[in-house]
């Protein structure tokens, strides 16, 4: 399970800059050397792995291409892991990742833990209201019944 977050922070007087824009994943190392970037999503099993905690491999297959979505703010960025988490930040927004395999725990547990983690983090970081939070449960629709 992965819960990618946004959130952003109270300090209503300034107005960040953000930008979303989509490159071919041969992009990926330079824009990871950009002090504006606050993620990276690259999509599909021929995504490249990169410990970066600005970056979110996602295992949904693109229609079609090598997709690297790019999410840029003013900056300057930083960024870090807290426990499970890895975050970046430039001060009025942010994003995190939190990834649990609900394969050892199951989904409802796995679901509660991840939740858990990142309220708190939010809550204790200087961006603590939540824009949105992505779930994203591999194989969901597989097996019978509701389990």
């Amino acid at each position: 399970m992965s819960s990618p977050l946004a959130s952003m922070s109270a300090d209503r007087a300034s107005h960040p800059r953000f930008g979303v824009e989509y490159l071919d994943t041969g992009a990926l190392h330079d824009a990871l050397f950009d002090d504006t970037v606050l993620a990276t999503f690259a999509f599909g099993s021929d995504a490249p792995d990169h410990d970066d905690p600005r970056y979110l491999r996602v295992a949904l297959q693109p229609d079609r291409g090598n997709p690297l979505e790019v999410w840029r703010v003013t900056g300057p960025v930083t960024c870090g892991r807290d426990g499970a988490i890895a975050w970046s930040t430039d001060g009025h927004l942010s994003f995190g990742v939190i990834e649990v395999d609900e394969s050892e725990v199951g989904v409802e547990a796995a679901a509660a833990s991840a939740y858990a983690q990142a309220i708190d983090f939010v809550h204790a970081s200087g961006t603590p209201h939540l824009l949105r939070i992505w779930n994203y449960l591999d194989a969901i629709t597989l097996g019978e019944g509701d389990d």
